[in-house]
Protein backbone atom coordinates (compact mmCIF):
# COMPACT_ATOMS: atom_id res chain seq x y z
CA UNK A 1 0.00 0.00 0.00
CA UNK A 2 1.26 3.51 -1.11
CA UNK A 3 0.21 6.44 0.90
CA UNK A 4 -0.69 9.10 -1.84
CA UNK A 5 -2.34 12.43 -1.61
CA UNK A 6 -4.67 11.23 1.51
CA UNK A 7 -5.52 8.40 0.50
CA UNK A 8 -4.04 4.57 0.22
CA UNK A 9 -3.14 3.10 -2.84
CA UNK A 10 -2.96 -0.44 -3.86
CA UNK A 11 -1.82 -2.40 -7.28
CA UNK A 12 -5.62 -2.52 -8.11
CA UNK A 13 -6.13 1.52 -7.71
CA UNK A 14 -2.56 2.33 -9.40
CA UNK A 15 -3.83 0.05 -12.40
CA UNK A 16 -6.77 1.48 -12.78
CA UNK A 17 -4.95 4.56 -13.04
CA UNK A 18 -2.90 3.33 -15.35
CA UNK A 19 -5.40 2.54 -17.33
CA UNK A 20 -6.52 5.82 -17.73
CA UNK A 21 -3.98 7.26 -18.91
CA UNK A 22 -2.94 5.12 -21.80
CA UNK A 23 -6.70 5.25 -22.73
CA UNK A 24 -6.23 9.64 -22.50
CA UNK A 25 -3.11 9.55 -24.57
CA UNK A 26 -4.82 7.56 -27.87
CA UNK A 27 -7.64 9.34 -27.38
CA UNK A 28 -5.76 12.37 -27.55
CA UNK A 29 -3.74 11.48 -30.49
CA UNK A 30 -6.64 10.06 -32.34
CA UNK A 31 -8.42 13.55 -31.62
CA UNK A 32 -5.73 15.40 -33.02
CA UNK A 33 -5.99 14.04 -36.05
CA UNK A 34 -9.34 14.58 -36.10
CA UNK A 35 -9.84 18.46 -35.25
CA UNK A 36 -6.79 18.91 -37.52
CA UNK A 37 -7.59 16.87 -40.39
CA UNK A 38 -11.46 17.23 -40.30
CA UNK A 39 -13.62 17.90 -43.66
CA UNK A 40 -16.56 19.64 -41.79
CA UNK A 41 -16.94 22.43 -38.96
CA UNK A 42 -18.42 20.02 -37.10
CA UNK A 43 -15.52 16.97 -37.38
CA UNK A 44 -13.45 19.58 -36.05
CA UNK A 45 -15.35 20.70 -33.16
CA UNK A 46 -15.50 17.35 -32.23
CA UNK A 47 -12.32 16.26 -32.58
CA UNK A 48 -11.77 19.80 -30.03
CA UNK A 49 -14.37 18.36 -27.58
CA UNK A 50 -12.53 14.39 -27.32
CA UNK A 51 -8.91 16.55 -27.22
CA UNK A 52 -10.56 18.61 -23.94
CA UNK A 53 -11.75 15.28 -22.52
CA UNK A 54 -8.21 13.60 -22.81
CA UNK A 55 -6.93 15.99 -21.64
CA UNK A 56 -8.49 15.75 -18.09
CA UNK A 57 -8.18 11.98 -18.08
CA UNK A 58 -4.89 11.81 -19.00
CA UNK A 59 -4.25 14.52 -16.19
CA UNK A 60 -6.79 12.68 -13.98
CA UNK A 61 -5.00 9.34 -14.42
CA UNK A 62 -1.54 10.51 -14.20
CA UNK A 63 -2.34 12.39 -10.88
CA UNK A 64 -2.47 9.07 -9.17
CA UNK A 65 0.00 6.91 -11.58
CA UNK A 66 3.57 8.45 -12.03
CA UNK A 67 5.74 6.06 -13.86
Amino acid sequence: MIWIGGIFMNDKNITVYKILAWIGIILMGVASFLACLGNTPAMVTAGNVILILSIIITTWGFTYWRP
